[in-house]
């Protein structure tokens, strides 16, 4: 998922990996963008993805409500083996960011997030389908809970995409650093489906406006 093109893997897949690392090491899973409710579970390892059931979790970019920087890691007791003087983080410990995680992950729990992450996962997926079906150069809509991504021809016209949406108001990424021709959609967690209907409008205009730039100025496309 995240960079990779916003892929879901199959679910099988996470069991066969699973027998692979154990036989030979561990497993770290990468949570810096499905942890937190992203996913619609507090870690993508606890719900979609819980069969790989890894050693260890990073995380960030969400622990610390984007606005404070904070980022750590949980694992298994067994794998806890240094002592607190053999090893030292520069910004470890750091009493802001210790106070950030803890309030977001108060407010997850005490506002109900992953509920209503998991409630409007369906009406997102099929939002983006019907816009799909609408449009020919948006394809392989994919996603979970508030996690979602779909095709566009090309990195230039996915990158075209995103400065023509941000015109209306509307922040979305592509994939891979501008490399990848995939777009991200991730709405904030607290997203009602009336703010889904806001981002879909916003996605229907700016591809309009895309295909009336395609019509009037073709020669100015490179796509």
């Amino acid at each position: 998922m995240g960079n990779g093109g916003n892929i879901v893997i199959p679910t099988d897949f996470y069991c066969y990996i699973k027998d692979i690392c154990h036989k030979y090491g561990i497993i770290i899973a990468d949570e810096v963008q499905t942890g937190f409710g992203r996913t619609g579970t507090f870690f993508a390892s606890n719900g979609y993805a819980k069969d790989l059931e890894p050693d260890i979790i990073v995380f960030a970019k969400s622990a610390g409500g984007i606005g404070i920087p904070t980022g750590g890691i949980v694992m298994k007791e067994e794998l806890d083996v240094l002592e607190f003087y053999e090893h030292s983080s520069t910004s470890g410990a750091n009493p802001l960011a210790l106070t950030a995680l803890n309030e977001i992950i108060d407010i997850i729990e005490d506002e109900n997030i992953l509920a209503n992450v998991q409630q409007n996962e369906s009406y997102l997926r099929d939002s983006l389908i019907a816009l799909q079906n609408k449009h020919d150069d948006i394809t392989k809509v994919r996603g979970l809970g508030y996690m979602f991504g779909f095709d566009t021809p090309s990195p230039e016209y996915a990158a075209k995409i995103i400065d023509l949406a941000y015109k209306h108001h509307l922040i979305i990424r592509g994939s891979r650093y501008g490399k990848s021709c995939t777009l991200k959609v991730r709405p904030p967690l607290i997203c009602t489906r009336q703010h889904i209907d806001e981002i879909i409008n916003k996605l229907d205009i700016t591809f309009n406006e895309m295909n009336q730039l395609k019509l009037n100025k073709p020669e100015a496309m490179i796509l």
